[in-house]
């Protein structure tokens, strides 16, 4: 929950899940396909494994709009969820400067 509250703190959509599997979407249109949003999803990506934290794209056609798979379990400790928070927190800003503030508005 600490996670899913973070990251919907970010300005972040992560949907309705109700399991330990949290689907992260950078866009504002949570229907339709963003341009440029399968790119910023792979970036960011690679950007959070750069930092050690696992969370893969997950894009077309597997599903509609690009996202994070971010996978949580109860052995993950409050260091390492605040750790992942700053790392994407840190993370989306570099994307805002290279898209000129188009991943997400704050």
């Amino acid at each position: 929950k600490k996670l899913i509250k973070g990251i919907s703190d970010l300005g972040l959509f992560i949907g309705s899940t109700k399991t330990h599997i949290i689907p992260l979407m950078l866009c504002a249109d949570k229907i339709h396909y963003c341009q440029e949003e399968e790119r910023k999803i792979i970036m960011l990506s690679q950007m959070l494994i750069d930092n050690g934290y696992y969370a893969p794209p997950i894009t077309k056609p597997a599903v509609q709009v690009p996202r994070l798979r971010i996978s949580v379990s109860t052995k993950h400790t409050d260091t390492q969820i605040n750790g992942l928070l700053n790392s994407l927190t840190h993370n989306i800003q570099l994307l805002n400067k290279q898209f000129n503030n188009e991943v997400y508005n704050d």
